[in-house]
C-alpha cells in the first residue's frame, strides 16, 4: 500500500514499506553477485591491479613460477581464488631465526655477504 504522505499516525506502515523495499533490493543485489561456482578470471593488467604489483614484477613471478597462473593462446590468466590462496600462503611459513642465521652463514662462507 503506497503512502502519499507520511504522518505520525501512518509512521509504522511507512517503516514497514521501507523495510520491505530494502529487503527486495538486497535480494536483487544478492542475485547479481557472482556465486562461488563462477570463478573470476583476471588478465595480467587486472591481476597486477588486484595484487598492487607492477606488471614487470608479476611477469617475473610468473617466469620464476612463484605465482599460480594459466597460459592460453600466448596470454596469461589468473584465477582470483588462486591469487587469494597465494597471498594467504605467504604467511604459512613461520620465521625461524636459527634457519635464517644458518643460511646467512652459508652465504657468508661462499662470499655472498660481506
Amino acid at each position: 500500500m503506497p503512502l502519499d504522505k507520511i504522518t505520525f499516525n501512518n509512521l509504522p506502515d511507512a517503516v514497514q514499506l521501507i523495510y520491505e523495499s530494502q529487503k527486495r533490493l538486497l535480494d536483487l543485489f544478492a542475485e547479481q553477485q557472482p556465486t562461488l561456482d563462477s570463478e573470476t578470471i583476471y588478465s595480467i593488467e587486472e591481476a597486477s591491479k588486484f595484487l598492487h604489483l607492477k606488471k614487470p614484477t608479476l611477469y617475473s613471478y610468473v617466469n620464476q613460477k612463484k605465482i599460480p597462473f594459466h597460459k592460453r593462446g600466448g596470454r596469461l590468466y589468473f584465477f582470483r581464488s588462486d591469487l587469494i590462496s597465494w597471498i594467504k600462503s605467504a604467511n604459512e611459513k613461520p620465521f625461524d631465526p636459527a634457519e635464517t642465521a644458518r643460511q646467512m652463514l652459508v652465504k657468508r662462507k661462499k662470499g655472498g655477504l660481506k
